[in-house]
């Protein structure tokens, strides 16, 4: 069998990805401390990784077939871990899409090795749902979609969603239409929210992955939202901007964990929905879909949707460059999680207009 790699996989996406991969791969685990709770699962080994270590991460990735990024922050560290998955022979596949804003990473690296990037549920799950659309309609004429909800959050999310912003290659505050982006007067705020039934804090996003299909696919205007019911994690991004200077990055996890663990309620009931919701015409006909995902939180179908990843990238026939999860991702994905989680609600619906 071949060998995956997973680092971070004591974390909560981690873990689940090497119980769902064990089943059909060799696995080793990465990390600084043993995963206590995989010290019983078949066909996995861990191994101590400290990923700031470039030796010892180099011996980490050598002999895998694959690695599998799950630790953070992603933009501080995925370009390291992908130089040393790629010189090491190994398809490199993470759950972020760190690299895609990495210019100096893609001048580079991007012809030395197969990179596989946001292969998780946001990006990569929903934008292969995106994706999708393109086959029930010959033009799109307008999408609007709505993410977000209310998870617990951690130091390292909320550093990355403070980088993602400086990265410059997503888009806040903006619609698409007619072939590039336009600023919108709608400014972040607190609103009730008609998909949800509950008032929450809402922001005009567009997202790397979702930016790319803008290109790739025919729609003539987008309208995406990000959602949640409280703004801890927002608070604690802007924290970050405070500790950057002053300390060194575990320094600032560490701190910022401190503040973190004040701000999430253990008693909150996890939840996040997708509403997406496509006008065009098919046929001379038209027609909307209406897609909807309902979660008790994203750790579960994130790790689905990287373990699915990386099985089709195992079954290809290998390649250069960096890849957009959202085009190798089944939509078998959505069944498969649905087995798993009794919780999860999908529905897809087509209405014609008569």
């Amino acid at each position: 069998m071949k060998l995956v790699g997973v680092i971070g996989c004591g974390g909560k996406i981690g873990k689940n990805i090497c119980r769902y991969l064990s089943k059909d791969y060799f696995v080793k685990g990465g990390q600084r401390h043993k995963p206590v709770e995989l010290s019983d699962l078949d066909n996995f080994t861990w191994e101590e990784l400290d990923i700031y270590d470039k030796g010892q991460l180099n011996e980490f990735c050598k002999g895998c077939d694959m690695i599998i990024n799950c630790a953070g922050p992603a933009y501080v560290i995925s370009r390291t871990i992908a130089e040393s998955s790629a010189n090491m022979g190994a398809v490199y596949l993470d759950v972020s899409d760190a690299l895609a804003a990495d210019s100096g990473f893609i001048e580079k690296m991007a012809q030395s090795g197969e990179y596989i990037i946001a292969a998780g549920y946001y990006p990569g799950l929903v934008g292969m749902l995106i994706r999708s659309l393109s086959e029930h309609f010959d033009t799109i004429e307008s999408i609007r979609g709505i993410s977000g909800g209310d998870e617990a959050f951690t130091a390292i999310s909320c550093i990355d969603i403070a980088l993602s912003g400086e990265s410059g290659y997503a888009v806040s505050d903006s619609y698409w239409e007619n072939g590039s982006f336009h600023r919108s007067d709608e400014k972040f705020r607190s609103d009730f929210c008609e998909a949800v039934g509950k008032k929450v804090y809402i922001k005009r996003f567009i997202s790397n992955e979702i930016a790319v299909l803008l290109n790739e696919m025919n729609i003539g205007r987008l309208d995406w939202f990000d959602i949640s019911e409280n703004n801890g994690a927002g608070i604690a991004a802007m924290k970050y901007y405070s500790l950057r200077d002053k300390f060194d990055m575990n320094e600032v996890i560490g701190r910022l964990s401190e503040s973190i663990s004040k701000m999430n309620n253990d008693s909150r009931k996890e939840w996040n929905v997708l509403d997406i919701t496509a006008d065009g015409q098919k046929d001379d006909e038209y027609k909307s879909i209406h897609i909807r995902l309902e979660l008790g939180g994203t750790y579960g179908i994130t790790a689905l949707a990287v373990a699915e990843a990386a099985k089709a990238a195992m079954e290809k026939e290998r390649s250069k460059g960096i890849i957009w999860a959202n085009t190798i991702i089944p939509f078998s994905a959505i069944e498969n999680y649905k087995k798993i989680d009794d919780s999860f609600v999908f529905s897809y619906e087509e209405e014609f207009e008569i």
